[in-house]
């Protein structure tokens, strides 16, 4: 039996050179011959007042203001129930597939295996 060992040592952080010093240099000098300012490390604030979809924890229903009560407003929806006026009946087309027949012409069909 063989054990394995991993190490729990974070990594190490690069050491900063002096290479790495004058880039960050002539890149700050470039920067201002240009007249640019540094790109700004946090996101710009939403300004518009529309939810910001970027952010996939938020939705377009956080910016919708709610009465604070969960209840519904809405009518319950009468149930949907067959009266029995045109299906004839079910038939079995294929692989037990039940197939709803409305016409004795579909139930023939079915029988002989028409589609």
């Amino acid at each position: 039996m063989t054990l394995i060992y991993t190490s729990t040592k974070s990594k190490v952080k690069p050491k900063n050179t002096a290479k790495k010093k004058q880039l960050a240099d002539d890149w700050n000098n470039l920067l201002r011959k240009w007249d640019v300012k540094a790109q700004p490390t946090t996101k710009p604030k939403n300004v518009s007042g529309l939810p910001n979809l970027c952010n996939k924890r938020s939705t377009v229903f956080d910016a919708i203001p709610r009465s604070g009560s969960s209840t519904g407003v809405a009518v319950k929806k009468a149930p949907q129930q067959y009266t029995g006026d045109q299906c004839i009946g079910i038939a079995t087309l294929h692989k037990s597939n039940g197939v709803p027949v409305f016409k004795q012409q579909d139930a023939e069909d079915i029988a002989k295996m028409r589609r």
